[in-house]
């Protein structure tokens, strides 16, 4: 856990390596952010981030692919159109 700040923000390394094994240095691991802001209509938004993907060091374009995030980041509006990030896409199905 990076930060906790409820309701509205949580950061937490994603500390699974290229090979989808554990990775216990944090300074190696990519990192998530999530945040909640409260919509006027009742809704809630969340922003999510995934970054540092580079610290992969070889394995960052296999972990761009299988986690759907590009060089530029990830665009939750493209989400909508069932074309965001896989990671998302899986956990929405469900």
């Amino acid at each position: 856990m990076i930060t906790l700040e409820p309701p509205h923000r949580l950061a937490l390394t994603f500390q699974i390596a290229p090979g989808w094994v554990y990775e216990p240095d944090p300074a190696k691991a990519s990192e998530i952010e999530v945040r909640f802001t409260a919509e006027p209509d009742g809704r809630t938004r969340v922003d999510f981030t995934h970054r540092h993907l580079e610290r992969y060091g070889g394995g960052t374009e296999r972990m761009r692919s299988a986690t759907g995030v590009s060089p530029k980041g990830i665009d939750l509006g493209a989400r909508r159109t069932g074309r965001g990030p896989r990671l998302l896409t899986i956990w929405a199905q469900r």
